[in-house]
């Protein structure tokens, strides 16, 4: 059990790096050793596999192996869809309902998911995200190998939303952007209502008004005065003018608590 303790490591899985560093401290919690390591590019292998083959070189180093490690996951390996309050359905069987919707749009000849589901509480909806079934099998068959023991997966995206959802309005749009995606989630009354995506291109903040507009006019509702929380992981020159036609009341949220510039790095400044 003090091992457990001790060898907490949160691992985030990109298909070009992966980024670790170990927690240390019991109740003042701290960022300890940290390591990147580059995933290879090769045609013999899928692009989670490659990703796998890099955790496979990072834990058979002594610093990291046997450890307790929770995966953030980049927002390439995720696929998101909101599950709708039932209280006819199980958990399980909302989960096949998921399955079956992603099947149809991403196919099932080539990829099969293995869904995973949040509990939002009696009467409110839930974020299910989804990967592939093969990325996490590989990562079960990892963990029987002893490597390492596998505590939890989470998307970067599901991350960084739970963590700013603490301190912001009951009643919020959410815009979070990393160096891939742009994320759009709407919560209202601290229950997830949608989540659309879109890929960072030239002109992306345009792209992010036109989501807003779009999601309030399908939501039906008058969302004037609900605030706009907006997250990158690194600074850009966003126009908040954009969005004062939505809302009054637009917030930056960025965390600098430990001051964690690297690009690849910027995930530690959210885990603890």
């Amino acid at each position: 059990m003090l091992h457990l303790l001790t060898n907490k490591v949160t691992i985030f899985l990109h298909p070009e790096y992966i980024a670790a560093v170990r927690h240390e401290g019991f109740f003042r919690k701290r960022i300890g050793k940290n390591e990147i390591i580059p995933v290879e590019n090769s045609v013999d292998n899928t692009g989670y596999g490659r990703v796998v083959d890099a955790l496979k070189m990072l834990l058979n180093k002594p610093e990291w192996q046997a450890c307790n490690a929770n995966i953030v996951l980049s927002g390439h390996f995720a696929k998101f869809r909101v599950a709708r309050w039932n209280q006819v359905l199980s958990k399980e069987e909302q989960k096949a309902v998921i399955l079956h919707q992603l099947e149809e749009i991403y196919g099932v000849d080539d990829k099969k998911f293995r869904v995973f589901m949040s509990d939002s509480g009696f009467g409110k909806c839930s974020l299910a995200f989804a990967i592939e079934d093969g990325f996490y099998n590989q990562l079960l068959e990892l963990e029987k190998s002893k490597r390492f023991t596998l505590n939890s997966i989470v998307p970067y995206f599901v991350l960084i939303t739970n963590y700013w959802r603490k301190s912001i309005s009951k009643n919020a749009w959410i815009i979070v952007k990393d160096s891939a995606y742009i994320y759009l989630t709407n919560i209202k009354e601290n229950s997830w209502e949608m989540v659309k995506v879109a890929t960072v291109k030239e002109g992306w903040e345009l792209e992010v008004e036109r989501m807003l507009n779009r999601e309030i006019v399908q939501l039906g509702r008058n969302d004037k005065g609900t605030s706009v929380y907006f997250h990158e992981d690194m600074q850009s020159n966003l126009n908040l003018d954009l969005f004062k036609n939505i809302s009054p009341k637009i917030v930056m949220l960025r965390n600098v608590t430990h001051k964690e510039n690297r690009e690849k790095s910027k995930f530690v400044n959210y885990l603890l």
